[in-house]
């Protein structure tokens, strides 16, 4: 509860950076806005993310799915971000990959907010004059264990060896259902429109 406050003091810094060329009936309206394009972007990002995992899972199983993963991860969401004109990123506490680590201390903070269950719904901040929507990737499938799991109880030891191979970091395993296990991560250029 002693995060929300800072969290509501950004809030207000959004709006109020936002609603200097908005009438007072349209003011309201901004938070309302990038809640709803945030919810719209990382729920459209999630299901494509999914839909191509799955696909990969289905032709070859996890040992198929993490190279798969490696390759592609970054590309689906670099043209996701061009298709929706913000950038949309994923930070986790306990990154896969290197590039995905909280980028500043508030951010990780955040993270750990969401992680102890502080936070548990959608967030929208304002960094360096962009509104930022955060959404917590959660573990919902069974699925997802055989990657993020227990090592040796639901993750293979071949599958194990795939992330040693080409995550020699990893640090996103150990995981159960319903914990988090990052951030959606969408930024919208003060230019968005």
């Amino acid at each position: 509860m002693v995060r929300i406050l800072p969290l509501l003091m950004f809030f207000v810094s959004l709006m109020a950076c936002t609603n200097a060329d908005k009438s007072p009936e349209e003011a309201p309206n901004v938070a309302v806005d990038w809640y709803a394009e945030g919810e719209q972007v990382a729920t459209a990002a999630q299901n494509h993310l999914m839909s191509q995992v799955k696909a990969a899972l289905q032709k070859g199983g996890p040992d198929y799915a993490i190279p798969f993963c490696h390759g592609n991860a970054g590309p689906i969401m670099d043209s996701l971000s061009q298709a929706y004109h913000c950038t949309i990123q994923r930070v986790s506490d306990r990154n896969r990959n290197p590039d995905q680590h909280p980028q500043t201390a508030a951010e990780e903070s955040l993270m750990m907010d969401y992680v102890n269950r502080q936070i548990v719904g959608d967030t929208v901040i304002s960094q360096a004059g962009n509104a930022v929507f955060y959404r917590p990737i959660v573990i919902g499938l069974e699925t997802c264990l055989k990657c993020h799991g227990q090592p040796g109880t639901d993750i293979a030891t071949s599958t194990l060896d795939k992330l040693h191979e080409l995550y020699p970091e990893d640090r996103a395993t150990g995981y159960q259902m319903n914990d988090v296990r990052g951030l959606w991560k969408i930024t919208f250029r003060e230019d968005h429109q």
